[in-house]
């Protein structure tokens, strides 16, 4: 074997990498073959890459991992350096620890079962070819100029990148493709992507990150068939709802792209807020008002939620959390009050319930904003509990005879279920 000390600062010689090309049988023209340095996957380099430029020191260093404190952040792999679809040559794998940066990147696109070519010299300086796993790839001994070639992934086997599931999408909505799929519309899969995003929202509310992955991934085939649609009928495309998420991203956060320094997350959302109103102005648009730009589609209590979000924003709020219990108890007395009316069957005094729980529950919502509490997730939560527990006393049940158990068993059945629910 070749001594990797005379070859740490000296790069392979064109010759080698002809000379692998002709042991491997590769036109590097057939399918555009892509020769990289391995050090491409090293993360010192990719991180370097990823900062997008000079970085504000003024802000907290922290990542989100950190802040959380769920473990160490480790920056990923963007722009993934080679198009898996292509065959690639990954040359100067100098050692055992650099092959490791190498497997864990490209296992990130690639199945480690995945079959690649280790090329190396032998003790006549002659080339030598290895068939493994990229599984094995760090279980071997490397020298400076050691390669590894890659071949391409099949496209339905490329599923790991961003280009996967477009593709999907547009074989989907394209010529021979699913029939059901070619039938809709934006319109029609309306409810679906709402269906969807609720079908994340009780993963998160679970806590099951396996099922998250899978709900994501069926919320974002949604934005890819919608973007599909509008690239056929040619009214924008994927790169455009790219490019329109990126920039607002980029615009929204000067004091991350910029040199805007912030003092916490009040200014975050006071710039937020003033760079929204200046983007409506360029584009000639009317400024919005304190409660404008809540979607009609946002369910009650969400839209209670940002109602009292936005309304604090501008000052209209209690001056204390104290005021704010005894509106909460003002509205249930109130509710109270309505229901122990004399004429309780008349259509007046339904509609007077009704307006009361809803003054009810509005003071709640505000409750749960000064508690820092979410109040669609809190309720989406208490469902969900509920729903178990219930599941619990339905199981317990002789014969699910809910009919002629008495009250006093099904609390005992319940009291049970809350105690296996902690």
């Amino acid at each position: 074997m070749t001594n990797p000390s005379e070859h740490e600062t000296t790069k392979p010689s064109s010759m080698w990498v002809v000379n692998t090309l002709t042991t491997l049988h590769l036109d590097p023209l057939e399918q555009g073959l892509q020769i990289l340095d391995a050090k491409v996957f090293v993360s010192t380099h990719y991180g370097t890459k990823f900062s997008l430029g000079q970085l504000n020191t003024s802000t907290d260093p922290r990542a989100w991992a950190e802040t959380q404190g769920v473990g160490t952040y480790t920056p990923p792999l963007l722009p993934f350096p080679l198009v898996p679809t292509q065959p690639t040559l990954i040359c100067r794998i100098a050692n055992n620890a650099v092959a490791h940066q190498l497997q864990q990147g490209l296992l990130l696109r690639y199945p480690d079962t995945y079959a690649v070519v280790l090329v190396e010299s032998d003790d006549t300086n002659q080339q030598i070819t290895r068939d493994i796993s990229l599984a094995q790839l760090t279980e071997q001994t490397y020298v400076y100029d050691t390669c590894v070639y890659i071949p391409p992934l099949a496209p339905l086997d490329d599923l790991r990148g961003a280009e996967g599931p477009m593709l999907v999408a547009a074989r989907l909505l394209g010529p021979y493709g699913c029939p059901w799929d070619r039938e809709q519309t934006h319109h029609s899969l309306q409810s679906a992507l709402l269906e969807e995003a609720h079908e994340v929202l009780e993963a998160i509310t679970n806590n099951d990150m396996d099922a998250l992955a899978e709900e994501l991934g069926d919320l974002l085939l949604a934005v890819l068939m919608h973007s599909e649609m509008a690239r056929q009928s040619g009214n924008f495309q994927i790169g455009d709802v790219y490019h329109h998420i990126a920039s607002k991203l980029i615009r929204r956060h000067p004091h991350v792209f910029g040199n805007t320094n912030v003092n916490g997350t009040d200014e975050v959302l006071t710039n937020w807020e003033a760079i929204k109103q200046a983007e409506r102005a360029r584009k000639g648009q009317a400024t919005r008002g304190p409660l404008d730009g809540i979607p009609i589609g946002l369910p009650a209590l969400a839209t209670a939620q940002e109602i009292s979000r936005k309304a604090a924003k501008v000052g209209f709020e209690w001056p204390e959390i104290q005021d704010v219990w005894n509106k909460v108890s003002e509205e249930l007395a109130e509710v109270r009050e309505a229901t122990a009316t004399t004429n309780s069957r008349g259509p007046t005094h339904a509609q007077r319930v009704q307006e009361e729980m809803g003054d009810l529950l509005f003071a709640t919502v505000v409750l749960a904003r000064w508690l820092h509490v979410d109040a669609e997730s809190a309720l989406r939560s208490a469902n969900a509990k509920f729903r178990r527990r219930f599941v619990h006393v339905e199981q317990h049940l002789a014969q699910h005879d809910w009919a002629s158990t008495p009250i006093d068993e099904l609390i005992q059945l319940w009291s049970q279920a809350k105690t296996y629910d902690q």
